[in-house]
């Protein structure tokens, strides 16, 4: 490091050596003497804490040192921070010549310093501007804003006092500086932080990485200055009368009670919308949905009277084998034989016009799919519908999605056993069926959207477009707990399921909302 001599002080406009030294109150000749000297006048220093860079190139990083009294206890107990003296002298000799960079710590919890710490990699130009903006524009002299390069890609800046300030106090500070910056969110961190468990970086050393000079920067164009001057930049620097600071405190206090209480409001309205999202509508005479009863007539008239049309075997066989297998209690092999002896009869009553070979197959099919269909005889139960339900069909920006997720909401009302229902594209038709049905191939491609988008799973039997087969749904929507009834509404065959959709959403929702949704 070199040191101050006569040619020093007469490029400062000093006639000798002697008349720069007590212009600045210098006690020393050399530049590590005198801005160690600074350094200890600037910050509040705890000497019995502190960070160094341990290590050389790709190995060096800070490690936290602590100065304990009983050195070797400590180090028997395994406390690798342990420091057997107090940072020094020659600590800040060795950060100087780049040898052990130097972080601190502020003493006890008031600080007479705090700075900026942004590292925001490209960014961190365009950022550190906008605070040394922001701390013009709310009142702080230029002259008391001070940046420097952290050698790295980042900048520190940092404000004096000329009395202690609370650390918390500080933080309040920096919080309302970047919140008036459009900076809240982004990598910049304070220091001292609150509880003070981070230490700062100090400048006018060598970064341990890049080995670039952390030098002091021109505060407009944020260009370093050289070694030289930037030492004499720090013995330039002084400390801000604290009723600089305090009222930009008192805005920034002022600015958190506003956010608390917006917080507040928000809390308070997401409370409201988590009540509403409970809020249902019972839906009475749901007639499209056939109950168990219905089903049970419905086989107990195949089984005696027949078919009563050409066209309708398969599906009256499939009806069968449900019954046969989820009522009566049948095995497979006797559900065969008893719908084998029942398919012969159509045949000879010309109401069925398949070989019974054929039949015979499609029978065989039609009890291979029977043991997955747990379910299909579930009991109707009350159907309601929850606000956060309509909130999650409408989720579907696609109409025809929404449509179908619609249908197959109503559909696992119905008969979902532990969230898994079985629905075949006819039943879904029949929910949606004015001004006229859904088609089937608009049915499928929908139905691989909606999977695609995680809103529902669906297991597809092979054939089951030709066959009839049911597909068995599993709906990806946790249900509402605890639901709070506040209507009714009639569903009938006369009744198209979207204007059921409409109807209820009505009861829930007011027509501004009704029309962002699309439903009005």
């Amino acid at each position: 490091m070199p040191k101050i001599d006569r040619q020093h002080a007469l490029k400062h406009g000093h006639k000798s050596l002697a008349e720069f030294k007590d212009g600045y109150g210098i006690r020393y000749t050399t530049l590590q003497q005198r801005s160690r000297e600074k350094f200890k006048q600037l910050y509040n220093i705890d000497y019995s804490r502190w960070g160094v860079v341990i290590g050389v190139d790709s190995e060096a990083r800070y490690v936290t040192k602590q100065y304990v009294e009983n050195f070797e206890e400590a180090k028997t107990h395994g406390m690798k921070s342990a420091s057997k003296f107090p940072m020094s002298d020659a600590s800040f000799n060795r950060h100087f010549t780049g040898l052990n960079p130097l972080a601190i710590f502020a003493y006890g919890d008031h600080s007479r310093y705090f700075g900026f710490d942004v590292d925001s990699k490209d960014q961190a130009p365009i950022h550190t501007l906008k605070i040394i903006r922001t701390l013009i524009d709310e009142g702080i002299p230029e002259d008391a804003i001070h940046v420097s390069f952290s050698g790295g890609k980042g900048y520190h800046v940092e404000l004096f006092t000329d009395k202690h300030l609370h650390i918390d106090r500080w933080n309040e500070l920096g919080a309302y500086v970047l919140h008036k910056s459009n900076l809240t969110g982004q990598p910049i961190e304070f220091r001292p932080n609150k509880g003070n468990g981070h230490a700062w970086k100090l400048p006018l050393t060598y970064h341990h990485k890049t080995g670039n000079f952390a030098a002091y920067c021109d505060l407009q164009t944020l260009e370093p200055f050289g070694v030289l001057e930037s030492h004499d930049y720090l013995l330039r620097i002084q400390p801000v009368g604290i009723d600089d600071i305090t009222p930009i405190i008192t805005r920034a206090k002022a600015m958190q009670a506003e956010i608390q209480r917006k917080e507040a409001d928000t809390k308070a309205s997401q409370r409201k919308e988590q009540q509403k999202a409970r809020q249902a509508v019972v839906i009475t005479d749901a007639r499209l949905f056939r109950t168990e009863d219905d089903k049970i007539n419905t086989a107990h008239r195949l089984l005696t009277r027949g078919l009563v049309e050409q066209g309708t075997r398969w599906r009256a066989t499939r009806e069968l084998a449900l019954y046969l297998f989820h009522i009566a209690g049948n095995d497979t092999e006797t559900i065969r034989a008893q719908i084998l002896e029942w398919t012969e009869k159509q045949i000879a009553a010309g109401l069925a016009l398949t070989p019974i070979d054929q039949c015979a197959r499609e029978i065989d099919a039609i009890l291979e799919w029977i043991p997955t269909t747990d379910g299909l005889y579930s009991t109707v139960r009350e159907i309601s519908v929850t606000r956060a339900e309509i909130d999650w069909v409408t989720s579907v920006s696609n109409r025809y999605r929404r449509d179908l997720l619609w249908a197959l909401l109503l559909r696992s009302k119905a008969y979902a056993r532990n969230g898994t229902f079985y629905t075949s594209d006819r039943d879904i038709q029949k929910l949606l069926n004015k001004p006229r049905p859904m088609h089937f191939a608009v049915i499928s491609k929908h139905r691989q959207g909606l999977v695609e988008k995680g809103y529902i799973t669906a297991d597809i039997p092979k054939n089951g477009y030709y066959e009839g087969l049911a597909t068995t749904y599993r709906l990806l929507f946790e249900p509402v707990e605890e639901a709070e009834v506040i209507d009714s509404i009639s569903f009938d065959d006369g009744l198209d399921g979207r204007a059921l959709l409409r109807a209820i959403a009505a009861k829930m929702y007011e027509p501004k909302q009704l029309r962002a949704m699309k439903l009005a």
